[in-house]
Formats: C-alpha cells, sequence, structure tokens
C-alpha cells in the first residue's frame, strides 16, 4: 500500500470525460501539476475548518453564534492530502448515498485521475499523519443533551487554544522590556499572527491593561518546562487542523469521507524540512523566502492563473495559506514518490516527464489507472465487476 495523492479534482469546465477537448484539456492540466510535483514539491493548500461553540455555553456571543447555527472561530490548514490504498484502489466504486437514488463514485472521481505515491513508512520522515475523523453532534435530536464524544473533543481542543491565546499575550507583557525576541513575542506580534481571545472582549481589555510585573507574577506560576505559549497555540491549529468529518452532508452519505482512508500533510515548522510560503509573511516564519523571491513570484503566478478566482481578495487569501513542502534536509518530495499513476491516454508523455527528471536513486514506477470497478454481493456472493455505469 501507498499514501497516494491525487490531482487534479474534476471542475465543470472539464467533468464531461466523454467530450475529446474537455478531456485533452484535464489530462494536460494533470500532465502540468505532475511535472510542477516533481520540480518544486508538494503544494499544500488551505481548507477551513470550522469551530462551532459548545452547546453550553454561557458566553453570551457565543451563545447567540450557536443559535443562529453560526461558527465562533475558523482554521485554515495548509495541507496536502493522501489516502492510503493500493493503485487498484483508486478506481474502485463505493456507494454514495443521495436523497433520490444510490450512486456509485471511486476515488478517482472526486479527486482526480492521476495520483502520485509514497511508501507510509519513508513519509513519516517528513510528517504525514493519518486524519483524525469525528462526528458531529446533531443538536436536531431533541432528546440529546450532552454532545457527542467527537465534538467534545473538538469543543475542548479549542477552549484550550483559548486558555493558550490569553497566556501568550501574559508572556509578552511579563517580557514587555527585553529586547524583541521569537520566544515571547510582543502583543503587537502576537496580533499580526492572529493570536487573539475569542469573544471575550472583557478579558482582551484587562490584557490591554496588564501591568508587565503583575505579568510576570502570573508568569512564573506556569513557567514549567514547555514550549511558549503561542507556539503551543500554533500546535493546537495544526491538531485541529488534522480532523475531518467522518460523514459527507452534501452528499447525505454517513462514513463517506472515513472511506478515504485520509492522511495529511500539514504545513508545520520542523528542523530539516524545507517550505516555500507564498504568502507575505514575517522571516521568522517563511525564512527561505529572501533566497528564492524569483521561485515564489513563478509559483504565485502558476496560482493565479491555474484556475479561476471569484476575485482578488479570494486569490490573496489562498495564496496567503500555500506552502510548497520541497523536501528535507537530505532529499527532495520527488525521491519520495515511488509511483505515478496516469490515464492510459497519457503514460507516455508521463514516462518522458520521468525521463527528463533527475532523481536521487531510482525512478519512480509508472502506473496505468485502472478501470473501475466495484464488488457485487448478489445473492450473498461477493463478486468483482468492472463498471462505468452508475
Amino acid at each position: 500500500m501507498r499514501l497516494f495523492h491525487a490531482f487534479p479534482r474534476r471542475r465543470d469546465e472539464v467533468a464531461d470525460a466523454s467530450n475529446a477537448s474537455a478531456a485533452d484539456s484535464y489530462n494536460n492540466k494533470g500532465l502540468d501539476i505532475l511535472r510542477f510535483i516533481l520540480s518544486h514539491g508538494l503544494m499544500c493548500t488551505p481548507e477551513d475548518f470550522d469551530l462551532y461553540p459548545n452547546h453550553h455555553t454561557t458566553n453570551p456571543i457565543k451563545r447567540s453564534l450557536l443559535n443562529a447555527g453560526e461558527r465562533h472561530d475558523r482554521i485554515t490548514a495548509s495541507r496536502g492530502c493522501f489516502t492510503l490504498v493500493h493503485a487498484m484502489d483508486l478506481s474502485k466504486e463505493y456507494q454514495i448515498e443521495s436523497k433520490e437514488k444510490p450512486r456509485y463514485a471511486a476515488h478517482s472521481d472526486l479527486f482526480g485521475e492521476f495520483a502520485i505515491g509514497i511508501d507510509p513508512l519513508e513519509a513519516r520522515s517528513f510528517g504525514v499523519l493519518p486524519t483524525v475523523y469525528y462526528y458531529k453532534h446533531d443538536l436536531i435530536d431533541e432528546t440529546a443533551t450532552v454532545a457527542g464524544l467527537g465534538s467534545q473533543i473538538v469543543e475542548r481542543l479549542d477552549e484550550i487554544r483559548n486558555v493558550f491565546a490569553v497566556l501568550s499575550y501574559i508572556e509578552g507583557r511579563a517580557h514587555q522590556y527585553q529586547p524583541p525576541n521569537d520566544t515571547f513575542p510582543s502583543p503587537e506580534v502576537l496580533a499580526k499572527r492572529k493570536i487573539s481571545v475569542k469573544h471575550q472582549p472583557d478579558i482582551e481589555a484587562m490584557l490591554n491593561t496588564l501591568n508587565p510585573t503583575a505579568a510576570g507574577y502570573i508568569f512564573e506560576l506556569f513557567n514549567t518546562d514547555r514550549v511558549s505559549a503561542w507556539n503551543l497555540y500554533d500546535f493546537l491549529n495544526i491538531i485541529l487542523s488534522l480532523y475531518q468529518t467522518t460523514d459527507s452532508t452534501k452528499e447525505n452519505a454517513p462514513l463517506a469521507f472515513f472511506q478515504q482512508r485520509e492522511w495529511r500533510l500539514v504545513h508545520h515548522k520542523t528542523m530539516g524540512l524545507k517550505w516555500l510560503g507564498l504568502g507575505n509573511h514575517e522571516p521568522a516564519r517563511n525564512p527561505r523566502a529572501v533566497k528564492y523571491p524569483e521561485q515564489i513570484e513563478s509559483l504565485r503566478h502558476a496560482v493565479r492563473t491555474g484556475r479561476t478566482w471569484e476575485n482578488e481578495e479570494h486569490l490573496q487569501a489562498f495564496l496567503q495559506n500555500c506552502w510548497v513542502f520541497s523536501g528535507t534536509k537530505d532529499r527532495q518530495f520527488r525521491d519520495f514518490v515511488r509511483e505515478i499513476v496516469v490515464p492510459e491516454s497519457v503514460i507516455g508523455e508521463a514516462q518522458k516527464i520521468i525521463d527528463d527528471t533527475e532523481f536521487n536513486g531510482d525512478p519512480p514506477t509508472i502506473t496505468t489507472l485502472p478501470q473501475k470497478w466495484r464488488i457485487s454481493t448478489a445473492d450473498g456472493i461477493p463478486n468483482v465487476v468492472s463498471s462505468t455505469i452508475q
């Protein structure tokens, strides 16, 4: 089994694979992304994860948001997604429930007919982790008075994150008169990093007027063997970035997401990993940007022209949370790629891309995307059948 990252997702303009022009456009886009991955690395793109208040909250602002069914905060995860399967499973159809009638879809239908495969044990060296699946509590059920465990865990992680936001400001105040450093950033720097105390204006007001001497006394009570609070806040964001709901409400399909066996590479700063951010970040957050300004501009152009954007604001928000993982201290990302899966019609072009790329070791093998198939259980007897008809 390998960790496969599939691409590109089919969009409306290329959804009809029976249309020759649309199919060519789709395949050319897939080949372009393959070249990009082998030359630059894996692009980790943003995905929003909404956080909702604990339904027992007494905070008036959160209570109002809860009654309106609105989120009270949002995590934006910069991540690359993988599925742990054999190559043939990329074409395996599974049943999706819908309101009208059941239908079938394969991983390749949802995420793309191209894929790169990575050894799951080698992937540990740069921090790929299994997604943490949870289920949302259904508040429509009037008999339910306690949130489901999955929702409770997410809520508690969010609450711990808020506590570390408070502590990070106390640390900043306690070290207010020391030379600027990244161990205990000032409140101004924390605000730039979007670390804030959500929906607690009273606490924010007290933090803004907190005497540095008093902050120092409080800090000593928390001066345990740990990293600084803003770092812990960041790690809570990373942990929450690994969460995914088990069910698809869009498809009315319980366990639809769980069937993807998803793993994620979430952007994180660890010694020995090479990241390049495409947004406007302070040097401490994106240290390689100074060395590679032309490459960043080239990558930004690729993102800008690679799809249609709602407006410039949408594009800039996307770029701000885009990070390219180019490899580890000793290896380029392409040297972790062990297998490449492509549609049969472009296997020649894909092989040429591999032949024109320099690898440190054996190049990846190339595999043709199998025909779609599924397991039929007619009369209780399992039978593998080919299927392209819904």
